[in-house]
């Protein structure tokens, strides 16, 4: 055999010659089709079929030989599809049974297609199509949307090619199922192995096939598993791996794909050349494929543990930093070597991005410095470190540049300043935990209203000496949910009753609580408010 053939085939042979037999290997992900996809499939049929199209091709399905069967490695959901159509099929028209069986039963009463996606669900599978499942009554929207129990999406589709049917008057119906046989199409390509059928298949959705890079790699591994062991519990053990992944990085921020982002940074310690396919490829070229996944599984728990679900102040306070790719991949890379000294090398981590972010330097030059630092983090040198981030932050006048825009008459418009306000407030509680709260639930408040003068208790503000401060941190603070709009334009003494609220740090905040201290608010209580929470935040820091 070549590398792989590719032949075209009418519905009846995709699922009726004598080596039509197919198995859907584990890694591929468990049956998905709905209404939409389902309704989608008729339709196109059943048009063509009207309009006396003489053939329609249904697309193509990639396979490779595997022993005594095919392995699907593209095109899963359309055969399995076509098979329940075939089932309904024979339930619904004695005079097609023996016709449609051959197609689902080869000679010796074997399915022709066979899941092993999600073991649990193969018994569900082969009971509907021997006609042992009851599909007359439509599943419900919560039970279809559950994609981790296709159970429910084959009962769906069964239940729906059923009502088509039901529509139509016999003899057009069995029309149509001849149609479906001997006018529609499919190329199926043959490979000669598994690792081929898939770096074919990677080539195909290069070429616009819906699939992410995380579905690429995990395709790559499985093919260096088939080759390397041959062996069906080396292939279980990927599968428990990489599920074991999935069913981490459900429970965190991110998805697969970002985790992918963060171990190639990981393992490059550079900037990437290549697609994120591309780089992890080359990063696994050399390596025990189940060595791999398992250090990628490594990373998903670090993240969720003791990133995500972590209230130390520190790491709360990274999270808030912009390019979180390039933070989450440093702190992940401290992790993976088992650095020491986290707590000190975090510090000086929040110290270096929250400079640079304040100062106003862009992801081009944070991005270089950022692998630059990983690289660093992998020789468990925190001295080293601590010169380097030192060296950098003189040469690019990081602080002069942060102090600049910290006494910025508008800093309200930068979106660093609530992190910041955050970090004041850290380091204003007592505790060793601080809980991440999403920024689009905090408000920034203006204590002077910047409508201040539509109400008479701010009558005593001049105008001009007023837009000299109002957008200042002297005059910024926090508020969590309504109570922002509910402080508004009102007067000092009514704001500072809104201010205190419950003394919980969930719905208001320490540096607002703070403010019930000041009798009145005016121009000097803004300045002097400033000067102390910018002399604050350089002791937080450090400069």
């Amino acid at each position: 055999m070549k590398n792989f053939e590719a032949y075209t085939l009418r519905l009846r042979e995709v699922f009726g010659n004598q080596d039509s037999l197919y198995k859907v290997p584990k890694y591929q992900r468990p049956y998905r089709w709905s209404d939409e996809q389902v309704e989608e499939l008729w339709s196109d049929l059943f048009e063509a079929f009207e309009e006396g199209e003489k053939s329609y091709f249904l697309g193509s399905i990639v396979v490779a030989q595997n022993r005594d069967y095919k392995e699907v490695i593209d095109g899963q959901q359309r055969l399995t599809t076509l098979m329940i159509f075939f089932s309904v099929v024979k339930d619904l028209f004695n005079e097609k049974r023996r016709k449609i069986e051959s197609l689902i039963f080869d000679l010796d009463d074997r399915l022709r297609l066979t899941l092993t996606t999600h073991a649990p669900y193969q018994n569900s599978f082969e009971k509907l199509i021997k006609g042992e499942l009851c599909y007359t009554k439509k599943p419900t929207k919560k039970e279809i949307l559950k994609d981790d129990e296709p159970y429910f999406k084959f009962i769906n589709t069964a239940y729906i090619f059923a009502n088509k049917f039901k529509n139509l008057n016999r003899e057009k119906a069995l029309e149509f199922i001849e149609y479906i046989l001997n006018n529609v199409y499919m190329i199926r390509i043959d490979c000669e192995n598994t690792a081929f059928a898939i770096k074919l298949f990677q080539v195909i959705n290069d070429r616009g096939l819906d699939l992410t890079n995380a579905d690429l790699i995990k395709s790559f591994l499985i093919g260096k598993v088939e080759e390397k062991y041959n062996i069906k519990e080396k292939e279980d053990e990927f599968i428990s791996h990489w599920q074991s992944i999935e069913e981490l990085i459900k429970q965190s921020d991110i998805s697969i794909n970002d985790l992918f982002i963060l171990y190639e940074y990981y393992a490059l310690a550079s900037n990437p050349k290549k697609s994120l396919y591309e780089e992890i490829k080359k990063v696994f070229e050399d390596i025990d494929p189940i060595d791999a996944v398992v250090d990628v599984k490594k990373m998903a728990k670090f993240y969720l543990e003791k990133f995500y679900n972590n209230e130390d102040k520190i790491i709360t306070s990274l999270r808030y930093l912009r390019w979180g790719h390039y933070v989450r991949s440093i702190i992940m890379s401290a992790y993976m070597v088992g650095f020491e000294e986290k707590e000190e090398l975090f510090k000086e981590i929040r110290k270096f991005f929250y400079l640079y972010w304040i100062s106003g330097y862009t992801l081009n030059k944070v991005k270089h410095l950022s692998f630059k630092l990983i690289e660093l983090i992998k020789g468990k040198d925190l001295e080293k470190i601590k010169e380097f981030l030192e060296e950098k932050i003189k040469k690019d006048r990081v602080i002069e540049y942060a102090k600049e825009n910290l006494n910025y008459e508008y800093i309200d418009s930068f979106a660093w300043i609530k992190p910041v306000l955050l970090l004041i407030e850290h380091n204003r509680d007592d505790s060793e935990v601080y809980p991440y709260l999403s920024l689009k639930n905090i408000h920034l408040e203006h204590i002077l209203p910047l409508g201040f003068e539509k109400s008479k208790g701010w009558s005593e503000i001049d105008k001009k000496e007023a837009e000299k401060v109002i957008y200042s941190v002297g005059n910024l603070t926090l508020l969590k949910g309504s109570k922002n709009i509910s402080a508004s334009n009102e007067d000092f003494e009514i704001k500072k009753k809104i201010y205190g609220g419950k003394k919980d740090k969930m719905t208001s905040f320490k540096i607002t609580e703070e403010l019930l201290n000041y009798e009145k608010w005016g121009i000097d209580e803004i300045k002097e408010r400033k000067s102390r929470l910018i002399k604050e935040l350089e002791e937080i820091l450090e400069i």
